[in-house]
Protein backbone atom coordinates (compact mmCIF):
# COMPACT_ATOMS: atom_id res chain seq x y z
CA UNK A 1 0.00 0.00 0.00
CA UNK A 2 1.27 3.49 -0.87
CA UNK A 3 1.71 5.92 1.99
CA UNK A 4 -0.66 8.71 0.87
CA UNK A 5 1.06 11.74 2.40
CA UNK A 6 4.46 10.58 1.13
CA UNK A 7 2.99 9.84 -2.29
CA UNK A 8 1.47 13.33 -2.46
CA UNK A 9 4.65 15.03 -1.27
CA UNK A 10 6.82 13.03 -3.67
CA UNK A 11 4.64 14.14 -6.57
CA UNK A 12 4.61 17.71 -5.26
CA UNK A 13 8.42 17.75 -5.39
CA UNK A 14 8.31 16.35 -8.94
CA UNK A 15 5.82 19.05 -9.92
CA UNK A 16 8.05 21.80 -8.47
CA UNK A 17 10.94 20.36 -10.48
CA UNK A 18 8.89 20.75 -13.66
CA UNK A 19 6.93 17.51 -14.03
CA UNK A 20 3.40 18.76 -14.73
CA UNK A 21 1.97 15.23 -14.79
CA UNK A 22 2.88 14.88 -11.11
CA UNK A 23 0.43 17.67 -10.33
CA UNK A 24 -2.41 15.48 -11.63
CA UNK A 25 -1.60 12.94 -8.91
CA UNK A 26 -1.75 15.69 -6.27
CA UNK A 27 -5.03 16.88 -7.82
CA UNK A 28 -6.61 13.42 -7.68
CA UNK A 29 -5.54 12.91 -4.07
CA UNK A 30 -6.53 16.33 -2.73
CA UNK A 31 -9.51 17.25 -4.90
CA UNK A 32 -12.15 16.01 -2.43
CA UNK A 33 -10.98 17.87 0.68
CA UNK A 34 -10.37 21.03 -1.36
CA UNK A 35 -13.78 20.69 -3.00
CA UNK A 36 -15.45 20.48 0.42
CA UNK A 37 -13.59 23.60 1.53
CA UNK A 38 -14.85 25.46 -1.53
CA UNK A 39 -18.36 24.09 -1.13
CA UNK A 40 -18.41 25.26 2.49
CA UNK A 41 -17.97 28.86 1.28
CA UNK A 42 -19.97 28.82 -1.95
CA UNK A 43 -22.73 26.28 -1.31
CA UNK A 44 -22.73 25.42 -5.01
CA UNK A 45 -21.30 22.18 -6.40
CA UNK A 46 -20.33 23.53 -9.82
CA UNK A 47 -18.73 26.69 -8.47
CA UNK A 48 -16.84 24.72 -5.82
CA UNK A 49 -15.51 22.40 -8.50
CA UNK A 50 -14.56 25.37 -10.70
CA UNK A 51 -12.64 26.98 -7.84
CA UNK A 52 -10.60 23.83 -7.17
CA UNK A 53 -9.89 23.48 -10.88
CA UNK A 54 -8.88 27.16 -11.09
CA UNK A 55 -6.42 26.72 -8.23
CA UNK A 56 -4.76 23.76 -9.92
CA UNK A 57 -4.78 25.54 -13.28
CA UNK A 58 -2.99 28.47 -11.66
CA UNK A 59 -0.41 26.05 -10.27
CA UNK A 60 -0.04 24.37 -13.65
CA UNK A 61 0.56 27.71 -15.38
CA UNK A 62 3.36 28.66 -12.97
CA UNK A 63 6.85 28.63 -14.40
CA UNK A 64 9.34 26.15 -12.97
CA UNK A 65 11.35 29.05 -11.58
CA UNK A 66 8.30 30.48 -9.76
CA UNK A 67 7.46 27.03 -8.46
CA UNK A 68 10.87 26.59 -6.88
CA UNK A 69 10.85 30.09 -5.38
CA UNK A 70 7.24 30.19 -4.16
CA UNK A 71 6.21 26.59 -3.59
CA UNK A 72 9.26 24.77 -2.28
CA UNK A 73 8.58 26.18 1.20
CA UNK A 74 5.07 24.68 1.41
CA UNK A 75 6.26 21.08 1.26
CA UNK A 76 5.45 20.43 4.93
CA UNK A 77 2.08 22.20 4.91
CA UNK A 78 0.82 21.44 1.41
CA UNK A 79 -2.78 20.69 2.47
CA UNK A 80 -3.02 23.94 4.41
CA UNK A 81 -1.45 25.95 1.59
CA UNK A 82 -3.88 24.59 -1.01
CA UNK A 83 -6.87 25.04 1.30
CA UNK A 84 -5.87 28.68 1.85
CA UNK A 85 -5.60 29.13 -1.93
CA UNK A 86 -9.09 27.65 -2.36
CA UNK A 87 -10.49 29.75 0.49
CA UNK A 88 -9.02 32.96 -0.93
CA UNK A 89 -10.35 32.14 -4.40
CA UNK A 90 -13.80 31.53 -2.88
CA UNK A 91 -13.72 34.82 -1.00
CA UNK A 92 -12.68 36.61 -4.20
CA UNK A 93 -15.61 34.99 -6.02
CA UNK A 94 -18.05 35.99 -3.29
CA UNK A 95 -16.74 39.56 -3.40
CA UNK A 96 -16.91 39.67 -7.21
CA UNK A 97 -20.45 38.27 -7.21
CA UNK A 98 -21.47 40.82 -4.60
CA UNK A 99 -19.95 43.63 -6.69
CA UNK A 100 -21.67 42.35 -9.83
CA UNK A 101 -25.00 42.26 -8.07
CA UNK A 102 -24.49 45.75 -6.69
CA UNK A 103 -23.57 47.10 -10.14
CA UNK A 104 -26.51 45.34 -11.79
CA UNK A 105 -28.90 46.60 -9.13
CA UNK A 106 -27.69 50.18 -9.47
CA UNK A 107 -27.96 49.99 -13.27
CA UNK A 108 -31.45 48.54 -13.03
CA UNK A 109 -32.51 51.33 -10.70
CA UNK A 110 -30.97 53.95 -12.96
CA UNK A 111 -32.15 52.52 -16.26
CA UNK A 112 -35.25 50.63 -15.28
CA UNK A 113 -37.89 50.52 -17.96
CA UNK A 114 -39.46 53.89 -18.45
CA UNK A 115 -42.75 54.69 -20.11
CA UNK A 116 -43.47 58.03 -21.64
CA UNK A 117 -46.57 59.77 -20.33
CA UNK A 118 -48.66 58.56 -23.27
CA UNK A 119 -47.61 54.98 -22.48
CA UNK A 120 -46.65 54.12 -26.06
CA UNK A 121 -42.86 54.32 -26.11
CA UNK A 122 -40.63 52.24 -23.93
CA UNK A 123 -36.88 51.87 -23.74
CA UNK A 124 -34.50 49.68 -21.93
CA UNK A 125 -31.09 50.47 -20.54
CA UNK A 126 -29.66 47.87 -22.92
CA UNK A 127 -30.68 50.10 -25.82
CA UNK A 128 -28.75 52.95 -24.23
CA UNK A 129 -25.67 50.81 -23.79
CA UNK A 130 -26.00 49.62 -27.40
CA UNK A 131 -25.72 53.27 -28.48
CA UNK A 132 -22.17 53.48 -27.11
CA UNK A 133 -19.14 53.07 -29.42
CA UNK A 134 -17.79 49.51 -29.50
CA UNK A 135 -14.84 49.92 -27.11
CA UNK A 136 -16.91 51.91 -24.60
CA UNK A 137 -19.69 49.32 -24.82
CA UNK A 138 -17.26 46.44 -24.28
CA UNK A 139 -15.57 48.07 -21.30
CA UNK A 140 -18.90 49.13 -19.77
CA UNK A 141 -20.32 45.60 -20.19
CA UNK A 142 -17.26 44.06 -18.52
CA UNK A 143 -17.56 46.58 -15.68
CA UNK A 144 -21.26 45.79 -15.37
CA UNK A 145 -20.36 42.10 -15.15
CA UNK A 146 -18.19 42.83 -12.11
CA UNK A 147 -14.71 43.07 -13.57
CA UNK A 148 -12.53 45.67 -11.90
CA UNK A 149 -10.57 48.19 -13.96
CA UNK A 150 -7.29 46.28 -13.68
CA UNK A 151 -8.89 43.03 -14.84
CA UNK A 152 -10.50 44.78 -17.80
CA UNK A 153 -7.18 46.38 -18.73
CA UNK A 154 -5.40 43.03 -18.62
CA UNK A 155 -8.15 41.24 -20.55
CA UNK A 156 -8.27 43.86 -23.33
CA UNK A 157 -4.52 44.53 -23.27
CA UNK A 158 -4.97 48.27 -22.66
CA UNK A 159 -3.81 50.52 -19.84
CA UNK A 160 -5.60 50.91 -16.53
CA UNK A 161 -6.01 54.65 -17.17
CA UNK A 162 -7.62 53.97 -20.55
CA UNK A 163 -10.18 51.74 -18.86
CA UNK A 164 -10.84 54.31 -16.15
CA UNK A 165 -11.22 57.17 -18.63
CA UNK A 166 -13.37 55.12 -21.01
CA UNK A 167 -15.70 54.10 -18.17
CA UNK A 168 -16.01 57.70 -17.06
CA UNK A 169 -16.81 58.82 -20.61
CA UNK A 170 -19.30 55.96 -21.06
CA UNK A 171 -21.15 56.83 -17.87
CA UNK A 172 -21.33 60.49 -18.89
CA UNK A 173 -22.73 59.55 -22.31
CA UNK A 174 -25.29 57.23 -20.72
CA UNK A 175 -26.39 60.00 -18.34
CA UNK A 176 -26.77 62.42 -21.25
CA UNK A 177 -28.80 59.87 -23.22
CA UNK A 178 -30.90 59.12 -20.17
CA UNK A 179 -31.70 62.79 -19.58
CA UNK A 180 -32.54 63.34 -23.26
CA UNK A 181 -35.05 60.53 -23.12
CA UNK A 182 -36.66 61.68 -19.91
Amino acid sequence: MIDKPNHIHTNWIKYIAGDNSALSVVYKELHSPLYFTAYHYLQDENEANDIVNDVFLKLLEMSTNDRSVILSEVYEKLNIYLKVMVKNKCLDKIKTDKNRKSIRDSIKVLFNRYEYSNGTAEFDYLELIAALPDQQKQIFEMHKDGFDNQSIAEELNISYNTVRNTLSTSKKKLRVLWHKLM
